[in-house]
This record gives structure tokens, sequence and C-alpha cells, in this order.
């Protein structure tokens, strides 16, 4: 594990997962500098870093190949700040109680045609065996019809099928409504542009229902 830091911060980046990831993967290693030179670099562009860290004294063909880890890294460092941030879920606040939340998108679901599959309550199911769990309840919904036509195009989307909205409650009793982003859909199962506009209509849906 490698460290970028300053006087007021260090964020640890793991150099194990970099090495293995397919952008970088067919990079050579550097010359004659440890990897973390890379970084510290990338330290000295924003002014917090030593002059013993700059390209400035590389060879042009080493100066390239640092100049090509520098940017790959940038890049993936930003990534995996994305996605560590939201994991493809969206959450959106709630001014309704968690029973009552789902019943404003079920009417909302059901006033535009779609069909409502399952309801579940997962901490009426908790209560029944002696838990307890906040409120916390599933929607699963959707059309069949777009639903085949998606899974014929890419099958391993049938595991997000059909479409689910979480209503939960936090620690502070604030209730949310969360669903699976788009564009996470469309990564993780490497669907066609044109299906996913049938995703993007759930958050209208959403939208309304918390209205």
């Amino acid at each position: 594990m490698g460290t970028i830091g300053s006087a007021s911060a260090v964020i640890a980046f793991p150099f194990s997962k970099l090495s293995r990831h397919p952008v970088i993967s067919d990079l050579q290693p550097l010359p004659a500098r440890p990897r973390s030179l890379v970084f510290n670099s990338l330290i000295e562009c924003y002014g917090c870093g030593s002059k013993d860290a700059s390209l400035s004294d590389q060879s042009p063909a080493q100066g390239a190949v640092m100049r090509k880890y520098l940017i790959t890294a940038v890049t993936l460092l930003l990534s995996f700040s994305a996605n560590a941030a939201d994991n493809g879920i969206v959450s959106k606040p709630s001014n309704y109680a968690v029973p009552e939340t789902l019943d404003r998108l079920e009417k909302v679901v059901k006033a535009k045609g779609l069909t409502v599959f399952a309801r579940i309550d997962h901490s009426g199911e908790a209560e029944k065996v002696g838990l307890k769990l906040p409120p916390t309840q599933l929607l699963m919904f959707g059309n069949p019809k777009a639903g085949t036509a998606m899974m014929s195009s890419s099958p391993s989307i049938a595991i997000d099928l059909p479409l689910k909205a979480l209503a939960w409650e936090d620690r502070n009793g604030k209730v949310w409504l969360s669903y699976n982003s788009p564009e996470y859909l469309q990564q993780r199962h490497d669907l066609k542009e044109e299906f996913v506009k049938n995703l993007v209509a759930v958050g209208i849906l959403i939208d309304e229902a918390l209205k």
C-alpha cells in the first residue's frame, strides 16, 4: 500500500489493485525509479511536494512512461472514489413514513400501467422472529415486455429485475427512497443504449411519488 500525503492528510492507494487494473496492464515498469515517484510527482503538481519528485530529471523516454502512469493514476483515483461513494445506489429523501412512501410509489407505478410484482416488508418479517429493524420495505415492479427484451439482450440483468425501490429509515429517523442508478445497471450488464431509457424512467416515477 502506498500513500499520497501532505501535512493535513494522507490518502492510501492500493498499488496491488492498480497493477492488476486492465487500464494499465500493458504499461512497462518504470526504468530506474520506484512507482511511488509517480505519485510524488502528482503531489508536486499540486504544490505540496519536493523538487526531487519532478519529471525534469528524467530522459524523454522515462518522462513519457511516467506521465502515462500519472495520468492513469489520477483517472483511477477519481474512479475509485466515485464508485466507493455511491455503489450505484441513488437515495432520495422522503417526507413521508416508510409505508406511506411505498404506498405513494405503488400508486404512481400502477397509474403508469406497470406491474407490481411484490412488496416485501423486511422490518415486519424481522418482528415476526422477535428481532427489531428500522422500517424497511422493498417494492418490486416493472414491465414484463420491456424486461424480457432487456434480458434477451443482456441475460445477467435478470438478477436486477424486476426493478426495485427501497424505502428505509436511517438511524436519525430520516426516510429515504433508494434505487439502482441506470448508469450502474447499464455498465454492470453491458446493456445497450436503447434500453437505458426504460431504466431512467424509474427516477421520474420516484420523483413523482415523493412530491
